[in-house]
């Protein structure tokens, strides 16, 4: 008989959750899981844009706690998620982010079923602005779980010290990355840019946010622009948007800076790129530096906490910097373009890197831990 495991997030939104979600079900063994995936609601229009719904195979059950009414309350999600877990009887229940843990959490001890759940974390919390509600209900519900997937040794780190997580229950498991669908997707044509072979191509993928230090990649982008001729390239949406193209105004570089939004298919951007750059205050991981290894260009990033630094463990692979130093940055960006064996040794060594992040080794590292929790529930 097969397990159910029940699998719970917000929505499939595109982001770097959602697609580890997509990797691990894509990739689960389907004669040992059956799988239902649950989320919030199924109006996009009322929750959040399922970017990646297309991508759930069809023998993936999906549930919606709430598809009618536009503004859902806690109470309400509760209520029928619990009876989703009392209907479906799963074996166990998988969830990641950080509501979406509270949550599961809370159900699976107040249902009839009292299903283990095991919780995803992705980021360092002890470094967000959370009021001390929070903090005490994460330490507590997070000691609740029977297990939890850091995804970096740092945000393993980081619940044991700050939210005192029991480290017996704490394990790491790295993003899985879809290496054949990333080298099927990268050569899509790319029908809105028109590439010019006279510049460079800078990329970097992300939400426009404060987090993830856009400001610095300008102003590295800058002093880059002054001795190669280039472009960068900016792919995501967020808050931060206007303020960053009015830098690109004081940095006299807005026809050099293409914005192009959130992009279904960024890796078909980054196959026609010579370089990518992550300039992030903090990450939990760093899964589109994997990605844009495994397509093949070099990458420079910040070695911000956590993540980069258990990605790029030598300069051979890739490069890091300090936090928020844009002439450090720029400085081995244009060492890497302007040096044509050190970069196609960064390119070919970091492939080889990334294929250790493959999916279908890492989703097998689920399943065991999955089978283990079952069976000691």
């Amino acid at each position: 008989m097969k397990s159910k495991l029940l699998i719970f997030l917000p929505s499939l939104a595109g982001g770097g959750a959602e697609r580890t979600i997509i990797n691990i079900m894509k990739y689960l063994d389907k004669s040992i899981f059956s799988v239902t995936l649950v989320m919030i609601s199924a109006n996009i229009d009322n929750y959040s844009r399922h970017e990646y719904l297309d991508e759930v195979d069809s023998d993936i059950k999906i549930e919606y706690l709430n598809s009618k009414i536009s503004k859902y309350s806690l109470l309400k999600i509760v209520n029928n998620f619990v009876e989703i877990i009392n209907e479906e009887k799963p074996d166990l229940i998988f969830s990641t982010t950080l509501n979406a843990n509270f949550i599961s959490i809370i159900c699976a001890n107040i249902s009839k079923v009292k299903c283990p759940v095991i919780i995803r974390e992705s980021t360092n919390r002890s470094q967000l602005k959370t009021n001390l509600f929070v903090r005490l209900l994460t330490r507590y519900l997070y000691n609740k779980a029977n297990a939890i997937v850091s995804l970096s040794q740092g945000v393993k780190k980081d619940l044991q010290e700050s939210f005192r997580v029991i480290n017996e229950r704490n394990k790491v498991i790295y993003n899985p990355i879809d290496v054949p669908y990333i080298n099927n997707k990268k050569l899509e044509p790319v029908n809105d840019l028109v590439k010019n072979n006279k510049f460079k191509y800078i990329i970097t993928v992300g939400r426009l946010i404060e987090a993830k230090d856009q400001k610095t990649l300008l102003k590295s982008f800058k002093l880059i622009s002054k001795e190669i001729k280039s472009r960068l390239l900016i792919l995501g949406k967020g808050p931060e948007e206007q303020k960053l193209r009015n830098i690109c105004e004081q940095l006299n570089i807005v026809d050099q800076v293409i914005f192009l939004g959130f992009k279904k298919n960024p890796y078909k951007y980054m196959n026609m790129s010579d370089l990518f750059i992550l300039s992030s205050k903090r990450e939990g991981f760093g899964h589109v530096l994997v990605e844009a290894m495994a397509i093949g260009i070099p990458v420079v990033s910040t070695n911000c906490y956590s993540g980069p630094s258990e990605i790029i463990t030598n300069k051979n692979i890739g490069r890091l910097v300090e936090v928020g130093d844009h002439v450090a940055l720029a400085n081995e960006a244009m060492q890497l373009l302007k040096n044509r064996d050190d970069y196609n040794k960064v390119s070919s060594l970091a492939q080889k890197r990334a294929l250790e992040f493959k999916a279908d080794s890492i989703v097998k590292k689920y399943e065991k831990l999955f089978l283990n929790i079952i069976m000691n529930r």
